[in-house]
């Protein structure tokens, strides 16, 4: 018999299967680059973005400095330390991220209107309070 855990899993596979978007407007960007571009929401360190993704910072620096000569953020040192960096993403790192789902939201739209607006709450409502609880969890690990 499945945990929990595994049909969540299961479940998440099948419905990032079934949303999940190609072809836009961040395609020519490698996934690192992506990921890395979509966790500059706020001012913050290469450290900061390597510790939330669980990368090397080696790997971190060398991937902002391809998005910097891009434009798509902004690299500068702290004015209270020089001695660190900090990132910020641009606007144009700002509108290639908010038109960069990776979910079809048209898709996704069609099939949320099936639901009642109790469901649609309800299901919004667990996915947020699973993100919180997750990253509650993950902050108290490290």
């Amino acid at each position: 018999m499945a945990s929990e855990a595994e049909e969540f899993e299961s479940a998440y596979g099948s419905v990032w299967a079934a949303l999940h978007r190609s072809g836009g407007p961040a395609d020519d960007l490698g996934q690192l680059e992506r990921q890395i571009l979509h966790h500059v929401a706020d001012p913050t360190s290469p450290g900061a973005i390597a510790d939330h993704l669980g990368l090397p910072r080696s790997t971190t620096t060398v991937v902002l400095q391809r998005l910097a000569s891009r434009g798509l953020v902004d690299r500068s040192r702290s004015p209270t330390d020089e001695r660190r960096v900090i990132v910020t993403r641009t606007p144009a790192g700002d509108r290639l991220v908010a038109d960069d789902g990776f979910l079809d939201r048209e898709v996704l739209g069609e099939v949320l209107a099936t639901m009642s607006p109790t469901a649609r709450k309800g299901l919004i409502d667990g996915l947020r309070r699973l993100a919180r609880e997750a990253e509650r969890q993950r902050r108290e690990v490290r």
